[in-house]
């Protein structure tokens, strides 16, 4: 991945000033990107999360998570901010992604069952995450589907403890147009949303035994 200044297409050779910084963002260059990615626990306090190629050679991203400081969740690529995503207790989750906010949309936080948003990625179509299956002995997975229902990417839970998962990308999604994009988008609202379900449980248990 390669982080690009853009800058103004005025001509500047004749010119000793500097030329003019009009934006500066992160634009996903890297194609080649892993069909699995690996969440893994870094720290004893499991705060940051390294997700990395299955085989654990290739660093991708970086996750900062911090439960009493806002934005609750960091992603970084390359030393640079990726998305962030802050949670509330009564309101709709933050996100930024490319420094764009998203808005999921859910008929119920409580029942974290189905969540919709408008994908900056693919041009304002409508990507769904939704909770495949009810789980007993482990959480269900969480399946991202297009608005043709075509399957794009899957978080798999791990057991938490130096794994919290893995994200499979379906095949095809990196040959999408914005490819790179739509993966970090992936990462970014595939794993908010499993550290949702973490709370959600977390809360039920706590509230089962108080």
């Amino acid at each position: 991945m390669t982080i690009l200044h853009r800058f103004s297409s005025k001509d500047t050779t004749k010119s000793t000033s500097k030329p003019q910084i009009i934006e500066q963002e992160y634009i996903p260059q890297d194609t080649s990107i892993p069909t699995t990615l690996l969440f893994n626990f870094n720290g004893a306090l499991q705060r940051n999360i390294t997700v990395t190629t299955l085989d654990k050679s290739t660093t991708l991203y970086t996750i900062n998570v911090r439960c009493t400081r806002k934005p609750n969740l960091t992603f970084t690529a390359n030393g640079t901010t990726v998305g962030t995503s802050t949670f509330h207790t009564m309101k709709p989750i933050d996100l930024t992604i490319a420094n764009q906010t998203l808005q999921l949309k859910t008929a119920s936080r409580m029942s974290c069952r189905k969540f919709t948003y408008a994908s900056p990625a693919l041009n304002g179509a409508e990507v769904t995450w939704q909770v495949n299956g009810k789980g007993v002995l482990k959480f269900p997975d969480l399946v991202a589907l297009d608005d043709q229902a075509m399957p794009l990417g899957k978080f798999v839970f791990g057991h938490w403890v130096k794994t919290a998962g893995t994200m499979e990308i379906a095949e095809g999604t990196e040959k999408r147009e914005m490819g790179r994009a739509l993966v970090d988008e992936l990462v970014v609202v595939g794993f908010t949303l499993a550290e949702l379900q973490m709370q959600v449980y977390s809360a039920a248990v706590a509230g089962a035994t108080a």
